[in-house]
Formats: structure tokens, sequence, C-alpha cells
């Protein structure tokens, strides 16, 4: 597998997920909830006082 990083995993989570796709899959929807949950920063702008 080219450009691979292997990872064990825990016999119960193995059982579950029987191949790389598939854990790919639960990982890249488990992101893709945290994303949508977590609020974005408004981007402010410092206001310029002057002394």
């Amino acid at each position: 597998m080219e450009g691979s990083n292997l990872r064990a995993l825990d016999d119960d989570l193995a059982a579950a997920f029987p191949d790389s796709a598939s854990v790919n899959t639960a990982l890249r929807a488990a992101l893709a909830m945290r994303d949508a949950m977590v609020p974005r920063r408004a981007t402010r702008k410092r206001n310029s006082r002057a002394a």
C-alpha cells in the first residue's frame, strides 16, 4: 500500500471495521460531524485606537 500509515485497532474495533475503507469512512464521518458541531470563530477586525 503506497503511502500507508499503519495503526493498531483494539479487537472490538477491528471486528466492527474489518478493512481500511470502513475505518476511513467512519473517521471521515466523525470529522465531518465535528466540523459541523464546532462553531467557527468570527474574524474580528481590531479597532485602531489613537492614544
